[in-house]
């Protein structure tokens, strides 16, 4: 008699540190699951993902806020920001159905779109530079606090028009969001605390969208205040609020888990860095294997909005699935050989990590490009960049919604002219 396996759950720690077997082990014998666990619907198929993606009729990206307590309206919260004279947190961008998502959309596609990116991108290039001379005569660094930290908050603080000394606020506030996003694991004083962070940053926010409001500027903040929707209204703060904290997430923990992610792969293959120095033109494909194989974002959220069948399951109306762009980005029905990093996989650009449909990832052009100019920078100005010590065993930060490694101590050489 064989030993019956313990059910999956996405409430084991180990997840945060390896979640491809449990993955794995989904797609296989439940694409659509129900966690007995957190009491949410796990999808892990790539066709399953694809439906979902692209069905908002049946499909709310406006989620319950019992599991995304960053949009809690428990009285306490609600209390707490009257209070202390905060906004509360409304769904703008990623958390948005039609016709709301695409009003919201339209005001920061031109700041981070592909025009906008390529004038960007020689500046982004001297920042990482700034960065590498800082420790490129040492012969070791933890890249992750080096760059893939510094980075991305360095951009989108520069967009908004604010000083980079704000770094560490605007750090806290994405930090507070993607720990909230989790909110089936935390306790009211944990939950508390994440909106504390928030109030603390909006504040800091609201002094310099004063400023603005006073004398316009040529940045993101200002733009919000002066932007006006279709209905020819103005964004109220609580809405500026709301739009920056979405776009703080990408620029402080999804594209710093990218560089991270990317840069572990690197440190882990000698072979791939010769191969990428030889041919620099490959590093836009290894960029795209890089975001598919170790997604930084592993799973956001879609609530019911009738009763559905979806891979077989029949699924309440208002029921909050987690759909796993980490686990769809390895399906082998989808993907050929999917755990292997093919710098000439053919549709190398069609994977999860940024979503899809109407949600897809209104920052991809500009975190594509952070990721491709810092790869590029490190490759020309080191050398045998490799794991300190060698079987270093990395971690990443503790979050079901984004993989992050916490730390990534390297050794490497400083190249000729570097």
């Amino acid at each position: 008699m064989t030993e019956a396996r313990a059910p999956a759950t996405l409430a084991d720690p180990e997840i945060y540190q390896c979640p491809y077997k449990v993955y794995d082990r989904l797609r296989a014998e439940a694409p659509v699951y129900l966690d007995p666990v957190i009491g949410l619907y796990v999808v892990t198929g790539a066709e399953e993902m694809k439906h979902i993606l692209n069905n908002h009729q049946d499909y709310s990206s406006v989620p319950d806020t019992r599991v995304m307590a960053f949009y809690s309206n428990a009285p306490e919260i609600l209390e707490l920001y009257e209070r202390e004279g905060g906004w509360p947190p409304m769904s703008t961008l990623v958390t948005s159905d039609p016709p709301e998502h695409r009003r919201y959309r339209a005001l920061v596609e031109k700041a981070v779109g592909a025009g906008s990116v390529r004038d960007l991108r020689e500046n982004v290039g001297r920042i990482v530079n700034e960065f590498i001379d800082g420790f490129v005569d040492q012969g070791s660094v933890d890249l992750q606090s080096a760059i893939s930290l510094r980075l991305p908050v360095t951009v989108i603080g520069d967009l908004l028009g604010l000083p980079r000394e704000l770094g560490g606020v605007l750090q806290s506030m994405a930090e507070s969001t993607t720990k909230l996003a989790d909110g089936t694991r935390l306790t009211p004083e944990e939950i508390l605390e994440g909106h504390r962070a928030q109030i603390r940053g909006q504040k800091v926010f609201h002094e310099y969208l004063e400023r603005y409001r006073k004398s316009p500027a040529d940045n993101l903040l200002s733009q919000l205040l002066y932007a006006r929707l279709d209905t020819g209204e103005s964004l109220s703060e609580r809405e500026i609020h709301s739009v920056i904290q979405a776009l703080l997430v990408g620029g402080n923990d999804t594209t710093p888990g990218a560089i991270g992610n990317s840069m572990l792969l690197l440190a882990r293959d000698p072979a791939l860095q010769a191969r990428l120095r030889g041919d620099p033109k490959l590093i836009p494909a290894f960029a795209e294997e890089s975001l598919r194989l170790e997604s930084p974002v592993q799973g956001l959220y879609r609530r019911t909005l009738r009763e559905v069948v979806l891979g077989g399951v029949t699924i309440p109306e208002n029921a909050t699935l987690t759909i796993r762009y980490a686990a769809a980005n390895r399906d082998e029905k989808t993907f050929e050989r999917p755990t292997e990093l093919l710098l000439d996989r053919k549709g190398i650009r069609n994977h999860f990590a940024f979503g899809g449909g109407i949600h897809y990832c209104v920052g991809n052009i500009l975190a594509r490009m952070e990721l491709i100019v810092t790869v590029e920078a490190l490759l020309n100005r080191l050398d045998e960049i490799a794991l300190d010590p060698p079987d270093f065993v990395v971690r990443y930060v503790p979050k079901l919604v984004v993989r992050n490694p916490e730390a990534l101590p390297v050794t490497f050489k400083k190249r000729l002219g570097a």
